[in-house]
């Protein structure tokens, strides 16, 4: 069965481990402490995972002496958003960041939307206000007003939703191509639905409820008679603090894309510390690893390649493993 695109382990075929051991000799004599290569171990059960951590903890100690670091247990399940670590410990970061990050961005754009709804509903309270008094005359009471302002918020929220739909399912596919990724929007999934009604029904609230309970609120007596139930000012408090919340968060929005904007060009311009221009890099793979020397002997007899060098992992790849350096003059207990 093929991995998914989204899958954070994609291979094409699985292969026992001693054939690395037979193509790979030195692999036999790493030794307790390499840490060449991932483990992933399979429990009976997720009640054994502490017990199990700690004979993991003691099990390199115990075959190799001299050697401080340890080996534990990390669930695969947080292996791709929580896989930063720090001093062997887990921090607690990760691509997870970037979520909290979307995350954050799309409840502050949706809460400038709420807030010019608002505004613009009560901006327009004047001439819903003869409205109101002929239904509160006929009968109407304050809560069926506030349900039916609440309701055309929702309907209109409903529509907003639609429209967002549409629009993400003709964009994703550029999307997808522009960076290289596969995002799709699973309508299958029960959650999925679950948390897209109940962010509708959310948006919908807060959008509506204050213009809602403001223009429940009006006396249809005075209304009718031609007079203005609003007392000065009364509606300019929350309006002015909306304004300013929403002028707030949109500066910020701004500031925040024009620094990472800066960012980004700051780091493609930034020298990498080589030359990469006319730059090969080629895997020693199968009968090539055993020839390297004679094929680079060959490209610079020929006079195709100016010099060349020989990594263990890629130029572009970064990590770092140390342990047991040594230098003249160095302390007993200097590391």
């Amino acid at each position: 069965e093929s991995p998914l695109p989204n899958e954070s382990f994609q291979f094409d075929y699985v292969l026992p481990w001693h054939v690395l051991e037979n193509e790979n000799p030195w692999t036999k004599d790493a030794g307790w402490g390499s840490n060449f290569t991932d483990t992933y171990v399979q429990l009976r059960s997720v009640n054994d995972s502490k017990s199990a951590d700690g004979v993991i903890r003691k099990m390199i100690m115990a075959n190799q002496n001299d050697y401080k670091a340890e080996a534990f247990i990390f669930p695969l399940a947080k292996n791709h958003l929580y896989h930063e670590f720090k001093d062997g410990r887990p921090t607690g970061s990760g691509y997870i960041v970037q979520i909290r990050l979307f995350i954050f961005l799309a409840i502050a754009i949706l809460l400038i939307a709420c807030i010019n709804f608002m505004n613009l509903s009560t901006a327009r309270s004047q001439q819903r206000a003869k409205e109101v008094g002929i239904l509160k005359t006929i009968g109407s009471g304050r809560r069926a007003l506030i349900f039916k302002f609440l309701g055309e918020s929702l309907l209109i929220t409903l529509f907003a939703v639609v429209v967002s739909i549409g629009l993400l399912v003709l964009c994703i596919p550029y999307f997808n191509r522009l960076l290289g990724i596969t995002l799709n929007l699973p309508f299958s999934n029960i959650y999925f639905c679950s948390a897209l009604l109940l962010i509708t029904l959310v948006t919908a609230l807060v959008a509506g409820a204050y213009p809602a309970f403001y223009l429940s609120s009006f006396n249809p007596l005075n209304i009718l008679k031609g007079m203005t139930t609003i007392k000065p000012g009364s509606a300019v408090p929350v309006r002015k603090i909306s304004v300013a919340l929403q002028f707030c968060t949109a500066i910020f929005l701004i500031a925040a894309t024009i620094c990472i904007y800066q960012q980004v060009q700051y780091i493609k311009s930034k020298p990498i510390g080589y030359n990469a221009d006319n730059l090969i890099e080629i895997n020693l793979e199968g009968d090539l690893f055993k020839h390297k020397e004679a094929l680079q002997n060959d490209l610079v007899t020929k006079n195709i390649i100016i010099s060349s060098a020989q990594t263990n992992i890629s130029i572009t790849q970064g990590g770092n493993n140390s342990w047991r350096f040594s230098w003249p003059g160095k302390k007993e207990n200097e590391k």
